[in-house]
């Protein structure tokens, strides 16, 4: 009996993604040197747990979360990133809502230093937007997913079915926009000099929902 070519189609069930945006129209330059200004604190407790010691140094944060606001950048970020927020919502995540930045912070990464993993509880997407680096420079921000693998068989090519983990380089003028519940984390810095970078918090502004679970979300 000969062998019969059996033929099938693979059908891509739920997925995770993450909207690139190359050369945002941001004078670069001019809004890293207003990074470099703000006060910034240490990160030293994730989930109540203190994990920064003499021998780890982690990325800094600003100590204000609402930093659009003490730029004199900031009316300008924030108009050109949530146009583009917007258009991936509209075009890639395939929604019809508005939405509005509520928190925006500047992340600090010295020589060496590390981030551990995390995602954003209480807003709907994230964004990251890079102010300077090269190629060279090997910036870039790591996703992972929470679905537990049960099995690892040896993978002979990396795809969306058998990864766990994905790594972004990112270079000045980059925009990464992505579900807040998305666990992400800074690369770790390998150059000489600070990595700067400034984030993003999402929530959606207008009617979403229907029947039971209709709301009318407005922001001001």
């Amino acid at each position: 009996m000969k062998n019969k070519e059996i033929k099938g189609n693979g059908l891509i069930l739920f997925a995770e993604g993450v909207f690139k945006v190359e050369n945002v129209q941001l004078n670069h330059k001019k809004i890293l040197k207003e990074l470099k200004k703000l006060p910034y604190k240490k990160i030293n407790k994730f989930d109540g747990i203190n994990v920064n010691s003499n021998k780890t140094e982690f990325t800094q944060i600003t100590e204000s979360i609402r930093i659009l606001d003490l730029m004199d950048s900031g009316q300008e970020i924030n108009e050109e990133i949530s146009r583009h927020i917007q258009v991936s919502i509209d075009h890639f995540f395939g929604y019809t809502v508005d939405s509005k930045i509520i928190n925006s912070w500047g992340t600090k990464s010295s020589h060496n230093s590390i981030a551990d993993w995390h995602s954003h509880s209480n807003f709907w997407l994230s964004a990251v937007y890079y102010p300077h680096g090269t190629k060279k420079d090997n910036f870039n921000l790591m996703f992972n997913t929470y679905k537990p693998f049960a099995w690892t068989p040896k993978v002979k090519e990396h795809n969306i079915l058998n990864q766990s983990a994905v790594k972004i380089e990112v270079v000045e003028g980059d925009l990464l926009i992505f579900p807040s519940d998305l666990r992400h984390k800074i690369g770790e810095n390998c150059t000489a000099k600070d990595r700067y970078s400034i984030a993003f918090n999402i929530l959606p502004n207008g009617e979403i929902g229907d029947s039971d679970s209709y709301l009318e979300y407005k922001l001001s």
